[in-house]
């Protein structure tokens, strides 16, 4: 049984972090700040109530860091920072489905605020994720290679809901 929440504590979610380069990692401080910046918009996926993903979304406006490609991008839209299945996980479409309904919460809470349509960016920094976000009609339209630092290509989207 697929189940999502909001309340995972941040200790717990470190495990996310050690998916990624170190260059890519938050530390538990920096973990716990980004959390609070996206409020109710970081959603965690549990598979049989096991803790299996992560995707974190924040205002551009809530964010304390300079973000890539978003400098001239209003602070109402919603950067996408990280979508995260585990790896024994990956490969059975938990990643859509956990974006699928990312993605209905950002709508949600996006007409709480504005009856104009909402703006969500981020950076595919793996094909698998790339192709997922243009399932859902992402438009990648700038490509960094050794992002940050590592072997990873990331690519700027632009998704509108």
């Amino acid at each position: 049984m697929i189940t999502f929440h909001n309340d995972i504590p941040v200790e717990q979610t470190i495990i996310f972090e050690e998916v990624y380069e170190k260059e890519l990692q938050n530390d538990l401080d920096e973990k716990f700040e980004l959390l609070t910046e996206a409020g109710d918009l970081a959603a965690y996926m549990k598979v049989d109530n096991r803790l299996v993903g992560e995707i974190i979304g924040c205002h551009l406006g809530n964010l304390n860091e300079k973000i890539e490609d978003c400098d001239k991008i209003s602070n109402t839209v919603i950067y996408c920072y990280t979508t995260t299945i585990l790896p024994p996980f990956q490969g059975n479409g938990l990643a859509k489905i956990l974006k699928a309904y990312w993605l209905g919460l950002c709508k949600m809470r996006f007409i709480e605020m504005s009856p104009t349509k909402a703006l969500i960016v981020g950076h595919s920094t793996s094909a698998a994720m790339k192709h997922i976000n243009e399932k859902f009609g992402a438009k990648h339209m700038i490509e960094h290679n050794n992002w940050y630092g590592t072997s990873r290509t990331a690519w700027f989207y632009k998704l509108e809901l």
